[in-house]
C-alpha cells in the first residue's frame, strides 16, 4: 500500500490461469493454474568484518589508517628570521603496513622532508618527518602562530593535525631631540626640534605618535608615519623661540 516501495517492504505476486487442453478423443475439463513468489526490498545490509591481523601483510583485508602529530621546536618565538623546527610523527594505526612514498602538506611550512622515514611502517609503529619554517615580522606582530598538515602514506591520508606557539612580544619606542642649533644669540631667535621616534623593540608600532616635551607646548607629529616596523624610525617636529 505505499507509494514509493521502502526499503524492507515484501512484495508479494501472485498469477493465475485457466487451462483448457485439448487431446482429441479425450474429454479434459479445464485446469486452474497458480503461482505465486515473493521477494523482500533489501537496499543495505549491515555485515560484521573480523580485521586481518598485521602479521598477514594486508592478505585477505585489514585496514589502512594513519595519525599525525606536529611537535615545533621552540614553542616560543621572538625574533624576526628565527627558525622553528617542526617534527611530523606518523603513526600507523591500522593493521596493514604502509609503505613510502610518505608526504606532508602544511599550510605554513613548505619543503618537508621525509627522505628518512621508516618503510615499511608496521602496525603500531611511528616514524618522522621534519620541517623548518622562519618568523615573520606578521608572526611577531600576531602574536602566535598556528600551522596544520595531513601526512600521506601511498593512498592513506590522515586527519588535519594542528600546532600553536606563542611570540613574546616586546614593544619598545626610544626617542632623540635634535635642535637645529645648539647656540642662541638673541632673544626671539627661533630653535627648530626634530623629535626621531626608532622602533628599538620586536613588533611594529602603530600611529598615532605623540610627544611631550617641559617647555614646548606643542609637538607636531602629522608627519609621523602610520606605523614604524622594528629599526625603523619617524619624526615630529617643534618650533621654540629663545626668550630673555
Amino acid at each position: 500500500s505505499q507509494d514509493p516501495i521502502q526499503n524492507g517492504d515484501r512484495i508479494s505476486v501472485y498469477v493465475s490461469a485457466l487451462f483448457a487442453p485439448v487431446i482429441p478423443f479425450v474429454p479434459l475439463d479445464p485446469i486452474q493454474i497458480e503461482s505465486a513468489a515473493s521477494r523482500t526490498i533489501v537496499g543495505e545490509i549491515s555485515i560484521e568484518v573480523t580485521a586481518v591481523p598485521g602479521g598477514w601483510g594486508g592478505a585477505g583485508g585489514g585496514s589502512y589508517s594513519m595519525d599525525l602529530e606536529i611537535t615545533p621546536s621552540p614553542e616560543t618565538y621572538s625574533a624576526l628570521g628565527e627558525i622553528i623546527t617542526y617534527t611530523y610523527t606518523l603513526h600507523n594505526s591500522g593493521t596493514n603496513n604502509l609503505t613510502s612514498p610518505y608526504s606532508v602538506s602544511d599550510d605554513t611550512v613548505s619543503g618537508i622532508n621525509c627522505s628518512g622515514a621508516t618503510s615499511p611502517l608496521v602496525p603500531g609503529a611511528s616514524t618522522t618527518c621534519t620541517g623548518t619554517y622562519a618568523i615573520t615580522q606578521f608572526d611577531l606582530d600576531f602574536g602566535s602562530l598556528t600551522n596544520t598538515a595531513t601526512a600521506t602514506a601511498g593512498t592513506t591520508t590522515t586527519p588535519p593535525a594542528s600546532a600553536t606557539i606563542v611570540a613574546t612580544q616586546n614593544p619598545q619606542l626610544s626617542l632623540e631631540k635634535t635642535p637645529s642649533t645648539t647656540i642662541a644669540f638673541n632673544q626671539g631667535q627661533g630653535v627648530t626640534y626634530t623629535y626621531t621616534l626608532e622602533n628599538s623593540g620586536n613588533v611594529t608600532l602603530n600611529s598615532p605618535f605623540s610627544v611631550t616635551d617641559d617647555v614646548i607646548a606643542s609637538v607636531n607629529c602629522s608627519g609621523a608615519a602610520s606605523s614604524i616596523t622594528p629599526g625603523a624610525s619617524t619624526t615630529c617636529t617643534a618650533s621654540y623661540s629663545i626668550t630673555n
